[in-house]
């Protein structure tokens, strides 16, 4: 693509649009194993609507600060039939993926993982990502399971979460460099776990955060219930609180050894295991 603006690229089933382009469409067959798309230099937006399940759909930003919007018109993941990758490129611009699944009905198992290929999955739904500066995951309204981390990552990739409605759990399994944002929803408590990794951690608690190694977690709107599992090593745990703002943090032991609970109110308690100071 070598346009001085930015391109609107739509997916539909088995077509391709550059919309406003006079390049109109292009319908292609079940034959066509991979369609590539290499943007140009500027701030493009993708707009996954829906796939066929033959293809796969191979999409590059390259240069500029590129979104891509996968399932925003149906809201649903379940459209989008076949493996769906997508790299933001290099350069100082900020990739944006929005993965829309808030109209999907039943429970469902959200992996989002930082090992390359960096990926987020689900039954029937595989996405694999490079050079994403931000990604945001909005599920849907049922009892949802959303697990995220991985041992490494090539690049940093902030997380926000939006749970919807339904009792969630998000559990984060801390060391990949991130910033996971959380988000629960009206009705049944949601649950956000962290674990920590095998070595000695130092993990600093706030009123609304738990910075572990490379890992933030921050506990936004909605999150009844907080745990931390700081795994094993010699780990310390660091109560900060707010500058100016009066605050009580109560701290309640347990009979089982290196677990308890840390209250900083008017927020919700975070509880802990495998915590040594």
């Amino acid at each position: 693509n070598n346009s001085d603006n930015g391109r609107n690229y739509r997916f539909t089933n088995n077509r391709f649009d550059v919309v406003g382009s006079p390049f109109d469409q292009l319908i292609y067959t079940g034959s066509v194993e991979t369609l590539e798309i290499q943007a140009g230099d500027h701030d493009d937006l993708f707009d996954v609507r829906s796939t066929s399940v033959s293809t796969l759909v191979s999409l590059f930003g390259n240069s500029g600060s590129d979104t891509l919007n996968v399932a925003g018109s149906s809201q649903d993941l379940d459209s989008i039939d076949g493996s769906l990758y997508f790299s933001g490129g290099s350069g100082d611009g900020t990739d944006l993926v929005v993965l829309h699944d808030e109209q999907d009905t039943g429970n469902d198992t959200y992996s989002l993982y930082t090992d390359p290929p960096s990926s987020v999955t689900k039954p029937g739904f595989q996405f694999n990502h490079f050079g994403v500066e931000e990604l945001t995951l909005n599920a849907n309204s049922f009892n949802n399971w959303i697990v995220i981390g991985g041992a490494f990552a090539l690049q940093t990739t902030d997380y926000t979460i939006n749970t919807g409605d339904g009792r969630d759990t998000v559990t984060v399994n801390a060391s990949a460099p991130m910033v996971v944002t959380v988000n629960g929803g009206a009705g049944t408590p949601d649950h956000v776990r962290v674990f920590g990794t095998a070595q000695d951690d130092t993990v600093t608690l706030r009123s609304d955060r738990v910075e572990l190694g490379a890992t933030t977690v921050v506990f936004g709107s909605g999150i009844e219930r907080r745990s931390l599992d700081t795994g094993a090593g010699l780990d310390l745990l660091i109560v900060e609180g707010q500058q100016g703002v009066n605050e009580r943090f109560v701290v309640r032991s347990s009979t089982v050894p290196g677990s308890g609970s840390v209250t900083p109110t008017p927020f919700a308690a975070v509880t802990f295991t495998h915590l040594e100071d």
